[in-house]
């Protein structure tokens, strides 16, 4: 738990490294930690987005380095940490943001009835109780 003292800023300083910096929540994350004074490592796949993002940092108050990486590779994340220690010093905060999706067809019924079929599913009759009139 990070205990604060009046006036106090806990992140200036503090290497930080931010995965998936060069957009979106990540980017908003790394400018917030620029304000604060920290010295951020940038993470993520695209060279563009994470050149801006450091410029951002910079124009906030902060320090950023970028270092371009896959985070489905192991081993490209073993070396940005690597480098990251190397040019900012001992990593205090990594903050998650970078993540993987997969995007799959929807259930085959659907992709039928797209082509003109019925689905093959039918919905379920209602069973009739006793108390049901016929």
């Amino acid at each position: 738990m990070v205990r604060r003292l009046k006036g106090e800023n806990v992140l200036s300083g503090k290497v930080v490294v931010v995965t998936g910096a060069s957009g979106g929540v990540g980017r908003a994350v790394v400018r917030i930690l620029g304000e604060k004074g920290a010295k951020v490592a940038l993470i993520a796949r695209g060279e563009t987005g994470l050149a801006t993002a450091a410029a951002e940092v910079g124009g906030e108050g902060g320090t950023a380095k970028v270092f371009p990486a896959d985070m489905a590779d192991h081993e490209q994340v073993d070396a940005a940490a690597d480098s990251v220690e190397k040019e900012l010093g001992p990593i205090d905060v990594w903050i998650n943001v970078a993540f993987a999706s997969v995007f799959l067809p929807g259930p085959r019924r659907d992709r039928e009835h797209r082509r003109g079929r019925p689905p093959r599913h039918q919905p379920r009759r209602r069973r009739r109780g006793r108390h049901d009139q016929r």
